[in-house]
């Protein structure tokens, strides 16, 4: 038992160091970069492709040919979410990380709706002439993805495949639904949806903390 303790500890030890340099490297990449809404908001991005350097530092010829991924962070979060991922699959994958309108480094300019955020990483991904994307979406970022291809058939044309992390869509449980997310428990339902509600208004700091990694 103590040595499967032991290998257990190593491993999260091990796990813990892997992020702790994929987090220093993301502080170390140089300025992120920045699109343009229609509206004149800036969304602010990271793209693997931008800066994995080539010889005398031009980005490499072959990294914006790599195949896509397209990660959304969720509520209260920002791109350095995915940074781990981004750190292991460098080579491999075009990792491009938008930090979301209202989040990081981003605008805070409105209207912080679903259908805006949609819009802005349909946006995002049209300028940056995306095709054959995986979307990856956590939390709120898959609400994000969903709306965004309900929303455009461009932007669907763009998508090859969608990740989901932690969310379900449609979130609190009801006598026709009874998938909602895990975290709210079985029978959780609408009062349960409000009981959060309540405690993001009276400490929103407390709750934020508490629900982001």
């Amino acid at each position: 038992m103590d040595a499967t303790w032991r290998l257990s500890d190593e491993g999260h030890a091990a796990e813990a160091e892997s992020l702790r340099a994929a987090l220093a490297e993301d502080r170390q990449s140089p300025s992120m970069r920045v699109w343009i809404a229609p509206d004149g908001a800036h969304l602010a991005y990271q793209d693997s492709a931008e800066t994995t350097p080539g010889p005398a530092g031009a980005p490499q010829a072959d990294a914006a040919a790599a195949p896509a991924l397209l990660c959304v962070h969720g509520w209260a979060a920002d791109s350095a979410f995915f940074a781990h991922q981004a750190h292991g699959l460098k080579g491999a994958f075009r990792v491009i990380r938008p930090d979301l309108r209202g989040h990081g480094r981003s605008s805070r300019q409105g209207p912080f709706t679903i259908d805006q955020l949609a819009a802005d990483c349909r946006g995002l991904a049209k300028s940056l002439s995306l095709r054959g994307a995986i979307a990856v979406g956590w939390s709120m970022g898959a609400m994000v993805l969903w709306r965004a291809l309900a929303q455009d058939p461009d932007f669907a044309a763009r998508i090859a495949g969608l990740v989901v992390i932690d969310m379900a869509p449609r979130i609190a449980n009801g006598p026709d639904w009874r998938l909602g997310l895990a975290a709210l428990g079985a029978d959780a339902d609408a009062s349960e949806e409000e009981r959060r509600i309540g405690a993001m208004q009276r400490d929103w700091g407390a709750f934020a903390a508490a629900f982001t990694p």
